[in-house]
């Protein structure tokens, strides 16, 4: 026998009852095929790193991990079962090697990226610390060419009173 682990994720839309038949149905399946399940472990909903058609553009899913011992032979009818089951996403199945590893709680997605609007932390400190501008030396602002230092314009700027020859255009046009 050699040691398995298989995880699959589950779409988020069938319901937290069904989930956890699909978890049992596939608990039964191991054990009826002579497989020992050492460990399941939920780790419940979860971000998609991308979404696709396969995927049903679902942003999310529900993940199990099920750790088992069994025979070669199990896993190729295992697969076939796995791709006909509509509410799985996706499945791999891997050799452990050696022992299985337990890894402690998971942080939950809400753990992991909880930050606030803009992505910054809720407690709003700037990563790498402080101000934007602290620390740094900023000229004064500059004087644009061609402005006095009281920010008038030049007197070439000044906008022009209209053209006489424009006012007669303005009243002819509306005498017609």
């Amino acid at each position: 026998m050699r040691n398995y682990e298989l995880v699959y994720i589950l779409d988020p839309q069938i319901g937290d009852q069904q989930f956890e038949e699909v978890i049992d149905k596939y608990k039964d399946y191991l054990e009826q095929n002579g497989a020992e399940v050492v460990h399941i472990e939920r780790w419940g909903m979860r971000k998609l790193a991308y979404t696709s058609v396969s995927l049903k553009y679902r942003q999310q899913g529900y993940y199990v991990l099920y750790q088992f011992s069994g025979e070669p032979t199990l896993i190729d009818p295992l697969e076939q079962e796995l791709k006909l089951e509509d509410p799985i996403l996706r499945y791999l199945v891997v050799v452990a090697d050696k022992e299985f590893i337990r890894v402690p709680t998971l942080p939950s997605d809400a753990d992991l990226f909880d930050q606030g609007p803009r992505g910054r932390d809720r407690d709003d400190r700037r990563p790498y610390g402080g101000d934007r501008d602290e620390g740094r030396d900023r000229p004064e602002r500059q004087e644009r060419v061609g402005e006095k230092a009281d920010g008038d314009k030049p007197d070439g700027d000044k906008p022009e009173e209209a053209a006489p020859d424009a006012e007669k255009r303005e009243e002819e046009a509306a005498e017609v």
